[in-house]
């Protein structure tokens, strides 16, 4: 097998979405979403974050939902919202260990991100109320994630950032 080297950065993109109220869920359901979203950024944190850590180095960036930190109610989708909640609490906890190490630790929360596996449903319902008009594409996400992987980004750890198109300043009275 060929060694690379160490590698500088963890980006964790992957996660299970499904629009289902909580009475309509099962257990499987409920494990699917967690195990998904949360229990896979746990297993790549425990195995990728030790070894930026002992180089001294590196950036990880974990990615959850627009208004994920709004604390408010989310019938459509609950167990998605709380294992997404779940996974910025875990990336805050994780920035504070190894921030002594050089490594920062930060979150992407996108809204209605248009790309070719994305919910269309919800996206049509949520997108005409995005305040810049249009759902987001993929190229708006990703200048963020080069801003936290390049040097410019380097004191920035244990925070979340939102790309939704300003819907996340809607208010419930909006």
């Amino acid at each position: 097998m060929e060694t690379r080297g160490t590698p500088f950065a963890l980006v964790h993109t992957v996660g299970d979405f499904d629009e289902r109220p909580l009475l309509d869920s099962d257990l499987a359901f409920y494990r699917d979403m967690v195990e998904s979203n949360l229990t896979s950024t746990f297993v790549l944190a425990r195995e990728v974050v030790p070894v930026l850590r002992d180089a001294g180095r590196g950036r990880v960036v974990f990615f959850a939902v627009a208004g994920v930190e709004h604390g408010t109610a989310h019938v459509r989708s609950p167990i998605y919202y709380a294992a997404k909640a779940a996974v910025t609490s875990l990336a805050r906890s994780l920035a504070l260990e190894v921030a002594p190490s050089g490594v920062t630790v930060n979150v992407v929360s996108p809204g209605v991100i248009r790309h070719p596996t994305s919910h269309a449903e919800s996206q049509v319902r949520v997108e005409r109320d995005v305040p810049l008009g249009r759902g987001g594409s993929p190229e708006d996400v990703l200048g963020l994630v080069e801003l936290l992987l390049s040097e410019r980004g380097a004191y920035v750890t244990g925070d979340v950032w939102t790309v939704d198109g300003g819907l996340a300043l809607r208010g419930p009275d909006a």
